[in-house]
């Protein structure tokens, strides 16, 4: 049994990392405006989770397969094993800091 890891609130921040990796309001809607810029989008839990999607396939793919998602309107959920959470949320985390970066995923991400 693996022992339970604390949230992280600061490191990935907005991100939480703790036995998943969550977005959560105020930051899951921080970005809304640029989501906004292309149709259909709006910058919610399920758009975030498309830019992960993304951005796993592109970068890390090895893991796509082992990253699950559980995302709703009101959240990004992201879990799988710790190690692989780390990357991603550092990942996830340069992106939610770099607009340019955001906006770059989402012009070849799908909507979910």
């Amino acid at each position: 049994m693996t022992a339970r890891q604390p949230a992280d609130r600061t490191t990935y921040a907005p991100f939480i990392l703790g036995q998943s990796l969550l977005l959560v309001d105020p930051g899951l809607t921080a970005k809304a405006a640029i989501f906004q810029r292309k149709a259909g989008w709006i910058g919610n839990g399920h758009d975030w989770q498309s830019i992960a999607k993304t951005l796993l396939k592109e970068q890390h793919p090895a893991l796509s397969e082992r990253i699950e998602f559980d995302s709703e309107a009101e959240m990004f959920v992201a879990r799988g094993e710790h190690a692989d959470l780390i990357t991603l949320a550092e990942a996830m985390c340069r992106v939610y800091h770099g607009d340019g970066r955001l906006t770059d995923l989402q012009s070849r991400a799908e909507l979910d």
